[in-house]
């Protein structure tokens, strides 16, 4: 699902595969250009799923509320075991909440 422009209206569908898919154990889905809302609708389908094991969200346009909205769906995911979040704008506040979250 890489460098497909897929925007907000694909984080939906991509949300709703994670939601309703329990196959999928990997997500690629860098240079979307996924911004602050699609890191909102993406949030809540990564706390809920618990079959991801791999997700990479690199190259994309999240900002640093980007990173405060996955933060907690990362805390609460289980089974994420190897995260890509480079290439995005984090910036330090956003940074940090999504390294707390990862604290074992």
């Amino acid at each position: 699902m890489s460098e497909n422009k897929l925007g907000d209206h694909g984080s939906e569908s991509i949300a709703d595969v994670l939601l309703h898919n329990p196959n999928i154990h990997r997500l690629t889905a860098n240079g979307n250009g996924f911004d602050e809302k699609a890191a909102k609708i993406l949030a809540e389908a990564i706390k809920l799923n618990n079959r991801l094991k791999y997700l990479c969200l690199s190259h994309n346009k999240f900002g640093e509320k980007a990173g405060l909205e996955l933060a907690p769906a990362l805390a609460a995911n289980e089974t994420i075991s190897e995260l890509n979040l480079s290439w995005n704008h984090l910036r330090n506040r956003g940074a940090c909440a999504i390294a707390l979250s990862l604290k074992v």
